[in-house]
């Protein structure tokens, strides 16, 4: 699964109620800003199938990194500042 919020606002809600089920193993989320990474790193932690996760132009902090590295099934992360 893709998201790309052409620059609009992330949130743990949307992100999660909407756009990711239980099932998916590869995500890839491009442009995105959020005032809630602490939940969303949180929530991709628990995700139980999560094996890759791609972030690109995302406005990151470290508390993110820091709730992901709590995931049991992660296998790789790619954070990049720029799509090329």
């Amino acid at each position: 699964i893709a998201i790309d919020t052409d620059s609009h606002i992330l949130t743990g809600t949307c992100l999660l109620g909407k756009h990711i089920p239980s099932q998916v193993s590869q995500l890839t989320i491009h442009n995105c800003t959020s005032n809630q990474w602490r939940v969303i790193g949180r929530a991709l932690a628990k995700s139980t199938n999560l094996k890759i996760l791609q972030l690109t132009n995302c406005t990151l902090g470290n508390v993110f990194c820091s709730e992901l590295s709590n995931s049991k099934s992660l296998l790789s992360l790619t954070i990049r500042t720029s799509a090329a």
